[in-house]
């Protein structure tokens, strides 16, 4: 019996960076500032009699829950995303699971915008929005948006000159430049 092996696209990996998340650290440091601040107050049980008796824990637990989800974000999302810059697309790869897979060829870029906070200017990390003719991708949080934006830009301008290229050897780009000078 054959084995069917999944043949990964060739190309520049992306991943959301880990120092896109920093905010999240932030928050995090203020949860254990606010929860030693309200340790003295909680006075935890391990046996309750009573509601008054559980809400301490409550508390707690809920601390803990939102302490661990901001910690673990950045890697939940680095499992669950990756993009990939061919020389012929841009992919998006997402899930666990279940993958859901989204390309864009280079001939359907209609636009590329690169968007940086104030984090994201001091550490270069940002987003990348890639839009096509019918599908947007963006690219959450990913280093040095700035260079893969020039990258992308590049292989787009390549695939359109290799286009007019083509045309023009074709003899089609020129009738349809002469139609468009009738129009105007």
């Amino acid at each position: 019996m054959l084995k069917r092996f999944k043949v990964p696209e060739k190309g520049n990996i992306y991943k959301t960076s880990r120092i896109s998340y920093i905010s999240n650290y932030a928050l995090v440091t203020l949860t254990i500032v606010l929860l030693v601040l309200a340790w003295p107050y909680l006075q935890l049980k391990i046996f309750f009699t009573s509601f008054a008796d559980m809400l301490p824990f409550a508390v707690f637990s809920a601390f803990l829950v939102i302490i661990t989800f901001l910690m673990e974000e950045p890697a939940i999302e680095q499992m669950m995303r990756k993009y990939v810059v061919t020389n012929n697309e841009i992919i998006k790869i997402e899930g666990i699971l279940r993958k859901k897979r989204m390309s864009i060829p280079h001939g359907n870029i209609a636009d590329i915008r690169v968007k940086k906070g104030v984090w994201g200017r001091i550490l270069n990390f940002g987003d990348l929005e890639i839009t096509g003719i019918r599908e947007n991708i963006v690219m959450k949080g990913i280093k040095n948006p700035d260079v893969v934006y020039r990258m992308i830009e590049n292989k787009v301008s390549l695939m359109r000159e290799g286009f007019i290229r083509k045309g023009r050897q074709l003899g089609k780009l020129d009738s349809l430049e002469s139609s468009k000078d009738l129009n105007e």
